[in-house]
């Protein structure tokens, strides 16, 4: 996951200057450094962004996590190639199309629904 995609699921704005409001702080350091800064107070924000909704191994909100059980029910053994056909002709319900915008659609292939 890169630096802005971290920035983007923490809710930092994506202009210059809510991105520079956001690294001042880390301004300090050493480039290494204040990446590694930076991206640790992105995956704090994350966190508490997503406590108590979401499972930290996968990052998905009980809300996605129930919607996918149910798509995979209801579409059976080859739920995902369903599920990336609806997404390319954005036909998903709003949950699981919000799911593909935030992770990707490659992030399907990696995914295990566990039952």
């Amino acid at each position: 996951m890169t630096i802005g995609d971290l920035e983007r699921r923490a809710g930092i704005e994506q202009t210059p200057e809510a991105r520079a409001r956001f690294w001042k702080p880390f301004a300090h350091l050493e480039a290494r450094a204040m990446l590694d800064a930076g991206r640790e107070e992105l995956q704090r924000i994350i966190g508490e962004k997503t406590h108590d909704s979401a499972d930290p191994v996968d990052g998905l909100t009980v809300e996605e996590r129930d919607a996918l059980r149910a798509f995979a029910a209801k579409e059976g053994r080859c739920w995902k190639a369903e599920l990336r056909k609806q997404w390319m002709n954005a036909s998903a319900s709003p949950v699981l199309h919000g799911l593909r915008n935030r992770l990707g659609p490659s992030w399907l292939v990696r995914f295990r629904l566990h039952r």
